[in-house]
């Protein structure tokens, strides 16, 4: 029986990822300041664990990006947000509705009905993010397949008649 070889496993770590993201978009929120006077970019936090003052900073956001995992009856209300505001709902919520087939409803963690009438973009639930998602994941999956073909197209094999007679090739 063959012996298991132990496999090291390559860490990839969110918080150095995070801070390259992180310095990436500093420097590019920087440059659209110094090219148009004025712009001055709105951030939005959510606390994890249902803060009852993200609201504060939410009010003051450009683009509203939300994935908390509540829906939006328990936490992102329509008065919430202003007026223009981008909003991606991420989230999926299952929730009881008897006037449903299968006695659910799929609700995000944004109020629907009320962030349509002030954002001007929203992201519904479902029907948004999740299909989204989905075709990035098959575009990157495709690009993947592509460079690796390609990268096996550019090997060269080189098969020396030394190479094929040496017995540690050969059965």
């Amino acid at each position: 029986m063959a012996e298991a070889q132990a496999v090291n496993a390559a860490i990839i770590s969110g918080t150095v990822i995070a801070k390259e993201i992180r310095d990436s978009l500093a420097k590019q929120v920087t440059e659209m300041q110094n090219n148009f006077n004025g712009f001055r970019p709105a951030l939005a936090v959510i606390q994890v664990g249902g803060r009852q003052d993200s609201n504060v900073y939410v009010r003051e956001a450009d683009i509203l990006i939300v994935a908390n995992g509540k829906p939006y009856y328990e936490y992102v209300g329509g008065g919430w947000i202003k007026r223009g505001v981008v909003v991606i709902d991420c989230s999926i919520n299952a929730t009881e509705d008897e006037t449903k087939k299968n006695s659910q409803r799929l609700l995000g963690d944004v109020n629907y009905e009320e962030a349509i009438k002030v954002a001007s973009y929203i992201t519904p639930v479902p029907g948004g993010v999740g299909p989204m998602t989905v075709a990035m994941l098959m575009k990157n999956t495709i690009l993947s397949a592509q460079r690796a073909v390609n990268q096996l197209a550019q090997n060269k094999w080189n098969f020396t008649a030394e190479f094929v007679r040496r017995s540690e090739y050969c059965l």
